[in-house]
């Protein structure tokens, strides 16, 4: 037997993997609608970017009136607090006080990014 076939096998075993909570498309919409009808409701012009727990951009939609770069904002956002597993406001605070050397990790260190937890995980 080849060696990468026996680390096939032993990656697939039950015992070695974790289940865990997935984002599907459709409860990314969910999440989209439900933050559409409150940035309208407070009169905010915004794109808003709803990604799974790499970072993917799964649902994104930018509101009448929201400037165009507010798109490539929103999906860095969305990234940063999934890649980083916290507020992008909490990275924001930390590059502007004790954490200077954040803002060369290459992501959005900017406010507005939430991160989304099911069961522990972070899904999005």
């Amino acid at each position: 037997m080849a060696p990468h076939s026996l680390l096939l096998i032993m990656l697939t075993s039950s015992s070695a993997l974790v289940n865990q909570p997935v984002l599907t498309r459709y409860a990314a919409n969910q999440i989209l609608e439900a933050s559409e009808a409150a940035a309208k409701a407070k009169g905010w012009p915004v794109t808003i970017c709803v990604a799974d727990g790499g970072g993917v951009p799964l649902a994104l939609a930018r509101l009448d009136d929201a400037f165009p770069a507010s798109a490539e904002l929103a999906m860095a956002k969305a990234r940063t607090a999934a890649l980083f597993r916290k507020p992008s406001a909490d990275l924001e605070a930390a590059a502007n006080g004790v954490r200077p050397a954040l803002l060369s990790v290459g992501e959005a260190m900017l406010g507005g990014g939430e991160p989304i937890f099911v069961d522990g995980y972070c899904v999005g």
